[in-house]
């Protein structure tokens, strides 16, 4: 039997907001993001995105089951949610059958930009 823990809306908001700070730490901020407070199964946080537009839909699940929702746990699911769209065209070129190479080579360029700044900024881990 799973435990029910719901996220609130104001946790959604909270989620939001570190959404945002690790778009910018990250330097991802060609992205657009929107957000939704959904039911999500098997998941703290999703996100799904066109490379093409810039464009990401980054989803808080609104039921945690046994994981509590505390300021550290939303901003671990936020960072691991934006860190997808540093190689977000990596992975979505390399599942196309016809990839150009300067393609491939530009979006390799931009995932290695956003972990020199993670290196700068003392957080990888």
């Amino acid at each position: 039997m799973s435990v029910q823990n719901p996220t609130s809306a104001e946790q959604f908001e909270e989620f939001k907001a570190l959404c945002l700070k690790w778009q910018d730490r990250l330097g991802m901020t060609e992205w657009q993001l929107h957000f939704t407070h959904r039911d999500l199964p098997g998941k703290y946080a999703g996100i799904e995105y066109q490379i093409e537009s810039y464009l990401a839909e980054i989803t808080l699940n609104t039921d945690w089951d046994d994981r509590p929702v505390t300021t550290e746990t939303l901003e671990s699911a936020a960072r691991h949610e934006v860190a997808h769209l540093v190689i977000a065209e990596l992975h979505t070129l390399t599942w196309r059958r016809f990839v150009a190479e300067n393609q491939l080579l530009a979006a390799t360029e931009r995932s290695v930009r956003a972990i020199e700044r993670l290196v700068g900024l003392g957080v990888a881990e």
